[in-house]
């Protein structure tokens, strides 16, 4: 009999109970009948043997039998699984005294775990019998009825959902569920503001150690009062508070499927204030900004929020619209522009001494740097953002939607490969992807992931990195709906592809960034994936030397020269000497064939002997390979 599984889990769970308990010889035979007819269900079989420091198992075999019976006897038909489920939880609901009943119905409003001082503040549990009410808890474990899921550092518990749905239908019969769901709303206001509060002050660990346990219930809680229609000012008001829990757990899908609606139905224009139409806009422009791209309609919520955010004078919102538009000018290719905002950024932090926003601030304007072909002092900027983060040591790293300190290094390390430092390049880019992944957050690893290593290892022509990264980038941007890394993820593995099989063609992809407003100039891969982009009009731009050398496929060979000796004059004066290296590959290649062998090697000696000594860069080999042929 100890065979089955079910007997044994029977067993276990009566020794939970009886510590001292060893069913006889005689027992075993009953265990397995009660197993039996409860078909074997776990629920149902825990549930029975919590009654065993009270009852025998013949004495709860027979309870369990006589109520099966009953209900044969009244339906005329074989018990369900399902009802002797439901028998079984009402044999034990019964054996509460109405106190425990009460208290057991009312956590059924908790969608997940609750703890001790969760119960106290919901049920408004006064002092003088907060220890009767955790007595009362104690019962309900000691007869399976919660479960306990934590103990350090706080003890939580929960409902199986099983449970939970019976608890709640309790209190549907009795007539109390609408009052409690709307005390459970008030409570979870309070939670809702108080996280947004200890948000800016506490750590993330101890923030998201705090209030992990209360996000279910919250977005319970949109859906009663928000989306059925319960109550919508009061999911007005708790929908105004959760902006930390959308960033800290990268749920900007999530986030735009509440919103949005609200900020375009004209019935609730007049319902929201300008505070809370502020806010959501912003929460807005932060959810598209990562789940959609630079869409009009990422623009125009950014726009709105900082239009309301200097109305009404609040210094957070308008540095949030600043970084918000920075980022998608940016993308669309307006650098001017995005440049105006990352200074209008700084300049707003230094004004109000907030050094978390100067150093975001820094790291942003590095970024603009960066991209319009200034990589020096874009460089700088970058380096000054990273100290400041390691001085001050911030613990709110993800006020502005991702850790700006990986968002930096990563960033960095596509500076570093420009200006031909391919090794340490590498290095950083790979760093900020594992310290993101400590930090569990989905946005700042995709970020990381992208911007870092993807793009280093492509321009390092290294289409197994490429790859690597690029589908663990898709993976985690396909499990959170975060389409803008999701697409950006896809434009490197499809380089990869494309850089083994020239053949490839991308229409879909090509259709999907262009809908999404990516600036073509964006990322050279672009023009490499599609000769005639490189045709079009170029503006300044931190790729503009090898966009330039691209564009020679088209050109007759004596303008192809001209062309690329144009490029190599941009890429000096941009300090650009990845750029350079690659050009002057493709032109030696050139002036060999017309016999200027000597010119030839004299670029690339001039051109190595500003990179480093990296034995892995493709480039390297590559020009080291002419070398060899010339002579050298």
């Amino acid at each position: 009999m100890l065979l089955f599984p079910c007997v044994r889990l029977f067993i276990e769970r009566a020794q939970a109970q009886r510590f001292d308990y060893h069913p006889s010889n005689a027992e075993l035979p009953v265990i397995g009948e009660l197993c039996r007819h409860l078909d074997g269900l776990p629920l149902a079989i825990e549930l029975a043997a919590s009654r065993l420091p009270i009852m025998s198992v013949s004495e709860i075999y027979h309870g369990l039998e006589d109520r099966f019976q009953l209900l044969s006897n009244r339906q005329s038909v074989r018990v369900s699984r399902h009802q002797k489920i439901k028998t079984t939880l009402e044999w034990t609901y019964q054996l509460l005294n109405p106190r425990e009943q009460k208290l057991f119905c009312s956590l059924g409003i908790f969608t997940d775990i609750f703890s001790v001082n969760a119960v106290t503040d919901f049920l408004q549990i006064p002092e003088e019998n907060s220890w009767q009410m955790v007595d009362d808890l104690q019962r309900l474990v000691s007869l399976s009825l919660i479960q306990v899921i934590t103990q350090a550092p706080v003890t939580r518990f929960r409902l199986l959902e099983t449970l939970r749905q019976f608890a709640c239908d309790k209190l549907r019969l009795q007539g109390v569920y609408p009052r409690l769901a709307a005390q459970f709303a008030d409570y979870c206001h309070r939670r809702a503001e108080q996280a947004q509060l200890d948000w800016y002050r506490l750590p993330t660990k101890q923030w998201r150690a705090r209030y992990d346990s209360i996000l279910n219930d919250l977005r319970s809680v949109l859906q009663h009062t928000l989306t059925e229609g319960a109550n919508p000012a009061k999911g007005l008001d708790i929908l105004q508070a959760m902006t930390p829990f959308w960033i800290e757990y990268s749920l900007y899908h999530e986030c735009q499927r509440h919103i949005y609606p609200l900020l375009s139905e004209a019935r609730l224009q007049g319902v929201l204030t300008l505070h809370q139409r502020m806010d959501l806009s912003a929460a807005a422009g932060k959810a598209s900004t990562w789940a959609k791209g630079p869409t009009p309609e990422t623009r125009s919520t950014w726009q709105t929020a900082l239009s309301l955010a200097e109305q009404l004078d609040d210094n957070e919102i308008r540095l949030q619209a600043y970084y918000g538009l920075w980022l998608y000018y940016l993308r669309t290719g307006k650098l001017d522009l995005s440049l105006h905002h990352a200074q209008s950024m700084c300049t707003l932090a230094q004004a109000i001494n907030d050094t978390n926003a100067l150093a975001t601030g820094l790291r942003i304007l590095g970024v603009s740097w960066h991209f319009l072909g200034q990589h020096a002092l874009g460089r700088d900027y970058l380096q000054q953002s990273l100290e400041r983060f390691a001085i001050d040591g911030s613990d709110h790293v993800f006020r502005f939607g991702l850790d700006q300190e990986t968002a930096g290094e990563a960033f960095l390390s596509r500076v570093l490969w420009v200006q031909g430092e391919y090794k340490t390049a590498k290095q950083i880019a790979w760093r900020a992807v594992k310290k993101a992944a400590r930090l569990q957050h989905i946005c700042s690893l995709c970020c990381a992931l992208a911007e870092g290593a993807c793009m280093t290892a492509a321009l390092d022509r290294n289409p197994r990195w490429v790859r690597k990264a690029a589908l663990w980038l898709i993976e985690l941007a396909e499990k959170h709906d975060l389409y803008f890394w999701k697409t950006y993820g896809e434009l490197f593995l499809h380089w990869a592809e494309q850089f083994s099989q020239p053949n490839i063609k991308q229409t879909m992809l090509f259709r999907s960034l262009r809908g999404m407003g990516l600036d073509w100039q964006y990322s050279p891969l672009l023009s490499e994936m599609d000769s005639r982009l490189s045709q079009q009009t170029l503006h300044e731009n931190w790729c503009t030397p090898e966009l330039m050398r691209l564009s020679v496929i088209h050109l007759p060979i004596c303008a192809q020269r001209q062309q690329l000796e144009l490029a190599l004059n941009k890429a000096y004066q941009q300090q650009a000497y990845g750029w350079a290296l690659r050009i002057v590959c493709s032109l030696a290649t050139l002036l060999i064939e017309i016999g200027e062998r000597v010119v030839a090697k004299q670029l690339i000696t001039e051109v190595l002997s500003h990179i480093d000594d990296s034995q892995h860069s493709t480039d390297i080999r590559n020009a080291r390979e002419l070398c060899a042929r010339l002579g050298g």
